[in-house]
């Protein structure tokens, strides 16, 4: 009876002694980490490539997102803890060339390179990814980072660049702006002008262009995903 009642009232003194020697471990090997890469704390860390598509040629105009996490376990608990996210973020020139700059912070132990493009749409918007790359471990290996990628589909990326670049005035920017990237764009060129309609499903509306300009809004019953 005396055995287990001292191994009843020793179990949390050995599940903290546990936790504070995990968490020694993991600091003792964080350290040694953080002394292999042989970063100093705030140190700029070049993350830098060249995007381009299937036939080499480069991507323009596409977000290139440097997400660092931290990562980590609650022994006491015995779970995850929620992941701390940084985010630092530029654009493709028109070569495909891009650079991120990192300040080095050990707390954080992953990295992630995202390509892809924010789209406005109904209600906000949308990053939508094109290529995700895991940099954890090449990082380790000192600055600068090269990371030379290939976008393996960028015909979302190709149609959303051409509608952009194809907005005829600011009453089609404003539009875009309010309403987002339209489920379908259809156009006439007539002796009168060029027609566009904008149609947007789930809105229940269709935008009318003549030149540019908005002649009327249409609505009519909103078509969901997946709808019958």
């Amino acid at each position: 009876m005396k055995a287990s009642v001292s191994l009843v009232l020793g179990l949390p003194l050995l599940l903290a002694a546990a936790a504070c020697s995990s968490n020694s471990r993991a600091n003792t090997g964080a350290g040694a980490i953080e002394k292999s890469r042989g970063y100093e704390r705030g140190q700029i860390v070049i993350i830098a490539g060249v995007a381009s598509d299937l036939d080499n040629q480069p991507v323009a105009d596409l977000e290139v997102v440097l997400e660092a996490s931290r990562h980590s376990f609650d022994y006491l608990r015995f779970r995850k803890h929620r992941p701390v996210v940084r985010k630092v973020s530029t654009t493709t020139s028109a070569n495909g060339a891009f650079e991120i700059q990192w300040p080095w912070d050990k707390g954080f132990n992953r990295f992630s390179l995202v390509f892809g493009i924010t789209v406005k749409e109904p209600g906000g918007e949308r990053f939508h990814v094109l290529h995700r790359e895991d940099l954890s471990h090449r990082i380790e290996h000192g600055s600068p980072v090269v990371s030379s990628v290939q976008i393996a589909d960028t015909s979302f990326l190709d149609s959303f660049l051409e509608f952009r670049a194809g907005l005829e005035s600011e009453t089609q920017r404003e539009v875009y702006r309010e309403a987002g990237k339209p489920d379908k764009v259809r156009e006439r060129v007539s002796a009168d002008g060029t027609d566009v309609d904008w149609w947007y499903f789930e809105l229940g509306k269709v935008y009318r262009f003549r030149n540019g300009e908005l002649r009327e809004v249409e609505n009519f019953e909103p078509v969901r995903p997946f709808d019958s």
